[in-house]
């Protein structure tokens, strides 16, 4: 038995295509293993088993998938039956390219914010983070090379800082945040919290001479009045600092001594010190008429320190300080300008002033005059060319994130609880004509009534509109077809590619959340384009976005 071995020539009359060349290949080789006796059989299977033992359990993976992927495809080939649809996504050869967003390097020409392009509008501008130019506030203070030493680089100091950036951020405070963490188990490290959330300080600079009681110990703004040795003494001694390095305190206290709040802890002890009337310290609220345009703050520019006659300052105070008391706390009010900086020094070490009503928008005509809370943070939260600390702190930017947001949505139910005639709530009068007739019954007496209208995301009224919203769709196109998910990677080029220094992305919920919504935004696209989608013309579709508890 004789067989032509010799590759097919292709004819010179005609040019084969790929396909064709694949094919008389694939011939080839079967007609060549065919001829082949058992002996040379057994010898090139022992010759493979020697091939795989020198494998590493990843190259021995790829190479039992490539063969599976083999002899898939050659049985399809025998059953002439084209590739099924599980097959094609494995196959490399079909695989599409992989979608990229590229880096940020769309630079705002109002504010130099920087943007990935696709969240450029279809004008070519980005908004979102300064409203083309009528938001304008003055850049944060230059961060001290101190603090960005220890955030960006990989000593035992700046590991040991961005492991314990709260904790730092904590012992330093003026004032604290207090909340209720929910701990959740495994998993990334995140920040979250559970109820209502106060920003709290001292009423006293010295509520005790007896340092060896718990109770009494100086805490927040009260440790600024010692010495510097002996507060960092007692910072490093707490035992939620147990994992916090002395030189490191040390570092952060020579930077915050230039903090004007730190200062006017200062000059309220050298008053005190040579005056043994009472002395008083009242934090300044409004600190200029024009907060876009705000200097290096100093200490009588935040606060006012002066001698006691029962008297008060003619100006509007945020809170008062005094040299002796029991050391209670006071609330700072969400709307201060001195809530941010108070709460975190490690963040904004030369305290640089923090939202408050009536800061004016570059262009004044317009109906909205004022910058909002919304705008403010979001103007704050952009990269841009210096260095941002808000962004690269790890824990801490994820705390200021969760801060913001809470910040502003008590806003809106502030100007909700406010304006409830302007949301014609008397169109609510039966729920409240309900409520006082059970009160009666209860012999109670009933409170004020605030009603969240469905406009407020997240109230009831809004879930139970767009639930509704979506049962009509279904009521007239049908059931759904298909569910999709789609899940953040951040593993992403693009998220990758953006982290700086020592981050991971559980450091820039900014940017996961950017990335994702942008890579949705794209993937929508390719469904429901109105210029043809994969699936062709779509009658309608509704998606959803949740966070999975970790966020």
């Amino acid at each position: 038995k004789t067989m032509n071995l010799t590759p097919p020539v292709a004819s010179s009359s005609k040019t084969p295509t790929s396909e064709e060349r694949k094919a008389r290949m694939r011939e080839y080789s079967r007609k060549r293993q065919a001829n082949k006796s058992d002996a040379e059989k057994e010898a090139d299977k022992l010759r493979s088993q020697r091939q795989r033992l020198k494998m590493t359990p990843e190259q021995q993976k790829a190479e039992k998938r490539r063969l599976h992927l083999r002899n898939e495809s050659q049985k399809l080939q025998r059953m002439k039956l084209p590739p099924p649809s599980k097959y094609v996504a494995r196959n490399p050869d079909n695989r599409p390219d992989e979608h990229y967003l590229g880096t940020k390097s769309f630079k705002c020409v109002h504010c130099g914010a920087l943007h990935f392009n696709g969240e450029k509008t279809f004008k070519g501008h980005v908004s979102h983070c300064c409203e083309n130019g009528s938001v304008t506030l003055r850049q944060l203070n230059d961060y001290p090379l101190e603090l960005r030493e220890l955030a960006t680089q990989s000593t035992e100091n700046g590991k040991n800082f961005m492991r314990n950036v709260r904790n730092f951020n904590s012992a330093f405070g003026f004032a604290s945040f207090g909340h209720q963490p929910v701990k959740l188990r495994g998993g990334p490290p995140t920040f979250v919290i559970h109820g209502q959330v106060y920003h709290r300080t001292t009423t006293s600079i010295k509520p005790s001479d007896n340092f060896d009681n718990k109770e009494t110990e100086p805490s927040y703004a009260q440790l600024y009045f010692l010495d510097p040795e002996y507060a960092n003494n007692m910072r490093s001694q707490n035992t939620h600092n147990e994992g916090c390095r002395k030189e490191v305190f040390d570092i952060i206290e020579k930077v915050l001594r230039r903090n004007p709040f730190a200062e006017a802890f200062k000059m309220m002890k050298d008053l005190m010190d040579i005056n043994q009337n009472t002395i008083e310290m009242w934090i300044i609220k409004d600190r200029q008429h024009d907060p876009r345009r705000y200097n290096l703050p100093v200490a009588n520019e935040v606060a006012a320190v002066f001698v006691s006659k029962d008297g008060e300052p003619g100006f509007k105070r945020d809170m008062a300080v005094y040299d002796k008391g029991t050391g209670q706390l006071q609330n700072i009010d969400i709307f201060s300008p001195n809530c941010d900086p108070m709460t975190y020094p490690i963040m904004f070490p030369f305290g640089d002033a923090g939202w408050q009503p009536g800061i004016k928008k570059a262009d004044e005509t317009r109906k909205v005059v004022n910058i909002s809370m919304l705008e403010f943070y979001s103007y704050r939260m952009q990269e841009r060319e210096s260095f941002n600390p808000i962004l690269h702190l790890g824990k801490l930017t994820q705390m200021y994130i969760v801060d913001a947001f809470l910040k502003v949505e008590g806003g809106r139910l502030v100007w909700n609880k406010t304006n409830q005639k302007k949301l014609r709530v008397d169109m609510y009068s039966g729920l409240m004509d309900y409520v006082h007739n059970q009160a009666e019954i209860k012999d109670l007496k009933p409170g004020r009534i605030v009603i969240l209208p469905s406009s407020f995301t997240g109230s009831k009224r809004a879930l139970t509109q767009n639930y509704q919203d979506a049962m009509v769709i279904v009521g007239k196109y049908g059931k759904p077809d298909l569910f999709i998910t789609f899940t953040c990677n951040p593993t992403w080029k693009e998220i990758r590619d953006e982290l700086k220094h020592k981050e991971t992305a559980i450091d820039r919920p900014d940017l996961v959340g950017t990335v994702f919504h942008l890579k949705l935004k794209e993937f929508i696209n390719d469904l429901v384009s109105n210029k043809g989608g994969v699936f062709g013309k779509v009658k309608a579709f509704i998606y959803t976005i949740e966070f999975q508890k970790r966020g």
